[in-house]
């Protein structure tokens, strides 16, 4: 009986260690079951209600490439992309190509394809680079995953810094010497104004028409930043002419009718001039300046003996130096109302001997023909200055500075009283009278002597616009660089004509 219980007992272990042994191979994958020769199929390891879905695997994005990273606005820059398929956008910028200074990313909707930095460092180098990204729940945790693509090709660009350079003078208002503009190349302005008793403003102060009108926003300091203080013109194009929108002006203010004083007649053959031999005054340029002023030149011929002196003494000195005398009296015939008649010799004895002072003229007057000289620009400045008439008096400058100066006066509508050596324009030292530009840039000179050395062309004439040896002599550039001679001071120049210094550079003059 003992040994029978044993036995089973020991069949029984057998039995249980089989299947234990069997279990263990069914779980390693070591042991299997076909189907049955009845067709039945083997129970399943694992219940099919338990089995759970499978995930969508969520791919990266496509690389994403960049159309442009621009700055036209000082501390911000605009970078661009091409669409790709994702959920959104990231970028990151930094100052340095590894992206290891100063790095910021950010996230930007799939609707937009730029994005505007702002706060950057004015002057300096970033560098940017844009990603797409997918988003992948987490059905378990609900989280959200990102699946990023591969970042974009780094592009950079130096963030705009303003770059004030000179563009124009504003004609002045009482109580005002000039009215500066300065630009930036991307359309950013400032308005620098000087007083006539010398303080400095920026805005314009000038009554001028309603699109050109400012006020002063404060006194600058050294360390200030210049605001604009007021908008400019902006030109449409009407009817085949650029007509400002906001004054209703046209962008080129000059009239090209002329004036035949002697024969009372005009004409409108652009910037022609008749050969004129012997008169009192020659052909007169009526300009319209940006004022709404009208300007209407009469040009003298110094040696013209149809002249009638009423101060016959200076007859033979404006034939031999009366060619910065004429170059004034065409000036002030145009800006001063009571002096709209008066002839060089009047000039001399009404309006330039009280601005000089008796001591200066005697002295100059008192020597012999051949040692008199004529009236300098500082004497003009002068004469200017006590007739209350706008201008400026430049004698430090480049030929550069000069040439875009000038030609932003003269596209105002404004003359420039000018000098000379002996160049192409004149076979001596000269001053002449920059009236205006025609349609091909070209200066319209006025000149009290017709020859000019004969080198402005076929007729001698008093109004010049051209001359033999090239067209781009009349330039502004051109006669710009014949400025040889500039001075940080005028104090020890005379107002009469010594010499170089002091005289060989240009006078700015407005009217209102």
């Amino acid at each position: 009986m003992m040994k029978e219980s044993l036995y089973r007992n020991l069949r029984m272990t057998v039995i249980l260690a089989v299947m234990f042994l069997m279990l263990c191979m069914s779980v390693n994958g070591e042991l299997s079951f076909s189907e049955s020769e009845s067709g039945e199929e083997p129970p399943a390891e694992v219940p099919e209600e338990e089995l759970e879905e499978a995930e969508p695997e969520v791919l990266p994005p496509k690389k994403v490439k960049i159309k442009s990273v621009k700055s036209t606005k000082e501390g911000q820059a605009v970078i661009k992309w091409k669409s790709v398929e994702c959920d959104r956008y990231q970028i990151k910028y930094a100052r340095d190509k590894n992206f290891t200074d100063s790095v910021v990313t950010k996230n930007v909707s799939v609707k937009n394809l730029k994005y505007t930095v702002k706060g950057l460092e004015k002057g300096k180098k970033y560098y940017f680079m844009v990603r797409a990204q997918n988003n992948k729940v987490d059905k378990k945790t609900g989280k959200t995953k990102r699946v990023s693509g591969k970042w974009s090709d780094v592009v950079s660009v130096v963030v705009h810094k303003h770059k004030y350079k000179l563009d124009s003078y504003l004609t002045p208002c009482a109580g005002v010497e000039y009215t500066a503009c300065y630009k930036c190349s991307c359309g950013s302005a400032y308005y620098k104004t000087k007083t006539e008793k010398g303080k400095m403003y920026d805005g314009v102060i000038t009554r001028m028409p309603s699109c050109i009108q400012g006020i002063i926003k404060k006194t600058p300091k050294s360390s200030a930043r210049y605001i604009p203080a007021v908008s400019t013109h902006s030109y449409t194009d009407v009817d085949g002419k650029s007509i400002c929108s906001k004054c209703g002006q046209e962008l080129n203010y000059i009239d090209t009718e002329y004036f035949d004083e002697i024969t009372n007649t005009s004409t409108n053959v652009e910037f022609t001039a008749p050969k004129n031999t012997n008169s009192s005054t020659s052909v007169a340029l009526s300009v319209k300046n940006q004022a709404g002023a009208k300007l209407k030149y009469k040009l003298y011929y110094q040696r013209a003996t149809a002249l009638e002196y009423k101060y016959t003494k200076y007859k033979k000195y404006l034939a031999a130096h009366g060619c910065s005398t004429c170059a004034l009296t065409a000036v002030l015939n145009a800006t001063v109302p009571k002096y709209k008649n008066y002839t060089p010799d009047m000039v001399i004895e009404k309006v330039i001997r009280p601005s000089v002072g008796e001591k200066a003229f005697k002295a100059n007057f008192s020597k012999s023909l051949k040692r008199q000289m004529p009236i300098g620009l500082k004497g003009i400045a002068k004469v200017l200055e006590d007739n209350g008439v706008q201008y400026k008096y430049v004698y430090q400058y480049t030929a550069k500075s000069a040439t875009k100066e000038i030609t932003a006066h003269l596209e105002s509508g404004n003359p420039v009283i000018f000098t000379v050596p002996k160049s192409v324009y004149s076979g001596g030292v000269h001053t002449m009278c920059m009236l205006s530009l025609d349609k091909n840039g070209r200066v319209i000179v006025g000149d009290s002597i017709m020859g000019s050395a004969k080198k402005w062309g076929k007729n001698n004439r008093l109004v010049k616009f051209n001359t033999t040896s090239s067209s781009k002599s009349s330039k502004v550039s051109k006669i710009c660089k014949y400025f040889n001679a500039s001075t940080k001071s005028v104090d020890n120049v005379g107002y009469f004509y010594s010499g170089r210094k002091g005289n060989i550079g240009y006078i700015l003059v407005w009217k209102e």
